[in-house]
């Protein structure tokens, strides 16, 4: 009996040396190596910025006057940054890469809070994604051109970022009155816009929802993610699938951080699979949800004569947008502050830049929609501009601005431009601001 003891005694030990000893090899070979580094990150950046499965992770989240503003949990960590450098065509903006924050009013933000100073300048900027990327990518070259346009100015300027992804008009004019209402003021107000009004207004028009409600895509790829869309038993199938997934894989996070095994990079690897493989399951679901919440029906639909028509409505969304930058600038003015409205660049703008190789591959195609809306609606638009500056608002078609780039700018089909077109997009706004006296307007908003 004795010597069978010994000799299971020492078979496993046999075992364990064989089990320990590939782990170990494994676990030396990821450290070393920097295997799996997507896996490993999974558990150490949710841990943390996902405490709950429950709340919303989408991108945005619901505004009662706004539509929607942005969500403090979405899970930025899940970007892929390879992905994104790809989209940007090897040029990405800093800020995308890495986890920003939302300030105080829900917009993306260099900082994540936001204070106002007595002895500050404070400029407000409002718009969609460009102008998001004005004040946050552009944001430095910003306050660097008004520091050495005024001296007085040097370490006085903040910016505060009101502009996100598919905002147009009225949002921009309903965000400056909200702030109003709340005792902020501004001693600069930029409106940097265009772009989603000709694309996402034409395309809402055409689809018989009035361009006076935020983007039909966004809105109901918010409703559908907090599962308000119209219900259906495969959305609130989907909606409790979608939780399920999230609890599984804060589940994997939390037991890689809270176990014996959260000092072990084997292990944060297995369970960083896990998690990750649930993550992306969730986005699938989400994704199905959107589809099926995208019926006219799944938002307000308000009736107007040029819906019958496609293409019809293009005098109503020019009257939108030059309406609400008037009553910008009236709020402005009342503000004291001076208020500059841009046209912004689009590569569909015809003979605005010529577009380089890459350009060409990455951030233009001829057949896309959105190049009919630009090619139709900017002239519209541009038509108005004459009569704006003639009553003194300050508002600058800025289209031809890349005109003499020989280099990159555009990074996708959709109008955004890469750091160096952000930056230059700055420095020409930080000329209007400095030229632009106090008092703008001499009406007041009715």
């Amino acid at each position: 009996m004795k010597l069978w003891r010994e000799g299971l005694t020492a078979k496993l030990a046999m075992g364990a040396v064989f089990l320990v000893v590939p782990i170990a090899l494994l676990e030396l070979i990821i450290r070393v190596g920097g295997f799996f580094t997507d896996a490993r990150d999974a558990t150490r950046i949710h841990a943390s910025q996902v405490p709950v499965s429950d709340a919303p992770t989408t991108r945005f989240l619901q505004h009662p006057f706004l539509g929607y503003t942005g969500n403090p949990r979405h899970p930025k960590g899940l970007i892929d940054p390879l992905q994104l450098r790809q989209t940007f065509g090897g040029l990405p903006s800093d800020f995308y890469l890495r986890n920003q924050f939302l300030n105080a009013h829900g917009y993306p933000s260099e900082h994540e809070d936001y204070f106002f100073e007595d002895d500050g300048f404070e400029v407000g900027v409002f718009g969609g994604s460009v102008a998001e990327q004005l004040a946050t990518v552009g944001g430095g070259a910003l306050i660097r051109a008004l520091e050495e346009g005024d001296p007085e100015l040097h370490g006085r300027v903040r910016i505060l970022n009101l502009a996100i992804g598919g905002y147009k008009q009225p949002q921009q004019l309903i965000g400056l009155t909200l702030m109003g209402l709340q005792g902020v003021s501004f001693d600069a107000v930029i409106n940097l816009d265009g772009f989603n009004e000709v694309a996402l207004s034409g395309a809402d028009a055409d689809e018989g929802y009035n361009p006076i409600f935020p983007s039909r895509d966004h809105y109901s790829w918010l409703l559908a993610q907090l599962g308000m869309a119209e219900s259906s038993s495969h959305l609130i199938e989907a909606a409790a699938e979608i939780i399920s997934e999230r609890r599984r894989a804060d589940e994997w996070r939390r037991f890689a951080n809270d176990s014996l095994l959260n000092g072990s990079e084997l292990a944060r690897t297995l369970t960083g699979v896990m998690a990750l493989s649930a993550d992306r399951r969730a986005v699938e679901l989400e994704v199905r949800m959107q589809n099926e919440a995208m019926s006219p029906d799944s938002v307000v639909v308000t009736g107007h004569p040029c819906l019958d028509e496609e293409g019809g409505c293009w005098e109503l969304i020019a009257n939108l947008w030059e309406d609400s930058s008037r009553q910008m600038a009236g709020l402005s003015e009342r503000m004291g502050a001076r208020y500059v409205h841009v046209l912004q660049p689009n590569q569909y703008v015809e003979g605005s830049k010529l577009l380089t190789s890459r350009e060409r591959e990455i951030a233009f195609d001829a057949q896309h929609s959105w190049r009919a809306k630009v090619r139709d609606g900017y002239p519209v638009l541009q038509a108005r501009i004459p009569a704006m500056q003639a009553d003194g608002i300050n508002v600058q078609d800025l289209t031809d601005l890349f005109g003499d780039t020989p280099g990159d700018i555009y990074v996708d089909q959709c109008c955004h431009y890469n750091r160096e077109g952000s930056e230059m997009l700055a420095r020409a706004i930080a000329e209007q601001i400095l030229v632009s006296p106090r008092s703008l307007v001499p009406a007041q908003v009715d």
